[in-house]
């Protein structure tokens, strides 16, 4: 699981320094350290080396859960995480008697395995709701102080910032460099040049090749580059990866578009704008686990709460996942050389729900500038 490689660079960088966590050697003698300690006792050597091609500023947040020993570790982080969730969620997104609300967000696919991978995406997602927040009140500072936090995974932002730079949000933007020029400069601080060639290193092994690193796995992700490797064995290479690209280049497309719509004012219209944008993010990022959907829960409860977003769409994006999870089990039980078909397919159930609501914002933003 992914909390290995927090886990683990956390304990080297108490051990030798954060100039040292991004280290190859020091990372698979920890981490297969962390492997030989747990219950069931896999074998070490049938794992690759999580990578955790994080900014050193944001393992600091897994230091604390270091000092216990991996499993323990692992188990109060992710109930820790849960806590945090629920809380936020309850007193910022669901009023009243809205608590089957909370537990089916709660409960979807992308909560769950967040918790399970041991991913920080619930601070992603605190974030994400702060920034909506923050935009309505038209706090352009807070805003991109806030937006600066989503640099844990910098790929979530790559059509965020050139949609606000066509709405011409300069001050939001101006605010989210300076968030990302304190938290650069702190981890360089914390790096030192050895550190900074480390880390660098790393970027450019988990980049290599189409299929990337083995630990990143991405045939079970919710994008475009997931839908040409599983359609590898039906298609040949022009015809899936051109499809592929088609994802791709709508996906950001129709993102940037809804970002230069006018129209209506309404409070909800930033929920619809930043869902498209989240979801055609995923479909088009280059690196997109399933996990990452969980960033959409709050404008997903806000279009609930203004009734602009049905019941059941909420509880198919919530469960379709499981089920085809389950469906994914029962494939590999009768044809085994089937490759992860249980986590394959619920990343291509989240990538028709990623271009479903893109076209649903686009849809809906349209409606609201007629109407005005």
């Amino acid at each position: 699981m992914d909390f290995r490689g927090y886990y683990a660079s956390a304990r080297i960088a108490i051990r030798d320094g954060f100039q040292r966590i991004y280290d190859p050697h020091l990372q698979r003698e920890v981490q297969q350290d962390i492997l030989r300690s747990l219950p069931f006792r896999p074998n070490s050597e049938d794992y690759p080396i999580a990578l955790t091609p994080y900014l050193p500023i944001f393992m600091v947040l897994f230091i604390p859960f270091s000092v216990f020993s991996p499993l323990p570790g692992f188990l109060i982080w992710s109930l820790l995480n849960l806590c945090i969730g629920v809380l936020y969620l309850r007193r910022r997104w669901v009023s009243g008697p809205g608590w089957d609300k909370l537990w089916i967000v709660m409960a979807s696919y992308p909560a769950l395995t967040n918790l399970f991978w041991g991913q920080p995406t619930v601070f992603m997602m605190i974030a994400l709701g702060e920034f909506l927040i923050a935009l309505r009140a038209r706090r352009s500072g807070r805003a991109g102080l806030w937006l600066s936090m989503l640099l844990i995974k910098p790929q979530t932002l790559f059509l965020i910032l050139p949609g606000l730079a066509l709405a011409r949000h300069w001050r939001t933007l101006g605010a989210f460099a300076g968030g990302a020029l304190i938290l650069l400069g702190s981890s360089v601080v914390l790096l030192g040049s050895d550190g900074i060639a480390g880390y660098m290193a790393q970027l450019r092994e988990a980049s290599l090749a189409s299929a990337g690193h083995p630990s990143f796995h991405p045939e079970v992700q919710m994008n475009w580059r997931a839908f040409a490797l599983v359609l590898q064995p039906w298609l040949p290479d022009q015809i899936r990866w051109g499809l592929a690209m088609i994802i791709l280049v709508l996906s950001g497309v129709g993102a940037l578009g809804l970002w230069k719509m006018r129209g209506s004012t309404e409070p909800f219209t930033w929920s619809l704008r930043l869902l498209g944008t989240l979801a055609a993010t995923g479909a088009a990022a280059w690196h997109a686990h399933t996990h990452q959907a969980m960033i959409l829960i709050p404008c997903l409860l806000d279009l609930l709460h203004y009734n602009l977003l049905n019941r059941r769409v909420l509880l198919a994006w919530a469960f379709a996942p499981w089920l085809a999870a389950g469906v994914g089990l029962l494939l590999a039980w009768i044809h085994p050389p089937l490759i992860s078909p249980e986590a394959v397919l619920p990343g291509q159930t989240l990538l028709v729900f990623n271009i479903y609501f893109l076209i649903y914002a686009t849809m809906k933003l349209k409606h609201f500038k007629i109407l005005k």
